[in-house]
C-alpha cells in the first residue's frame, strides 16, 4: 500500500539567495603607489572588460561572487551582476 501525502502538508520553504551574473574576461589596471617601505610598487586598482561579450551567464550567491572576484587578478575573470 502506497503512502499518501496529505494535500495540506506543509513543505519547507527554500529561500533562493542566488543572483544572476555575467562572467567576463578582464584585464587588470595597475597604478604605481608608494609601498610601506617607501619603494614604488604596482597595485591593481580596477579591471577592464577584455572581450566583446561575456563568457557565460551564471546564477550564484553574491557572497560566492565576491569570493571569486577577489581572485580576478590571478584568474583574469570577473563576475558582474545583471
Amino acid at each position: 500500500m502506497a503512502k499518501q501525502i496529505k494535500p495540506d502538508a506543509e513543505l519547507p520553504v527554500i529561500e533562493n539567495k542566488n543572483k544572476t551574473f555575467e562572467e567576463w574576461k578582464v584585464k587588470p589596471l595597475y597604478e604605481k603607489q608608494r609601498g610601506d617601505d617607501g619603494k614604488m610598487v604596482n597595485v591593481c586598482t580596477s579591471f577592464e572588460k577584455d572581450a566583446q561579450k561575456p563568457i557565460r551567464v551564471t546564477s550564484i550567491t553574491p557572497e560566492k561572487a565576491d569570493e571569486l572576484n577577489s581572485q580576478s587578478e590571478n584568474t583574469l575573470v570577473r563576475l558582474y551582476e545583471i
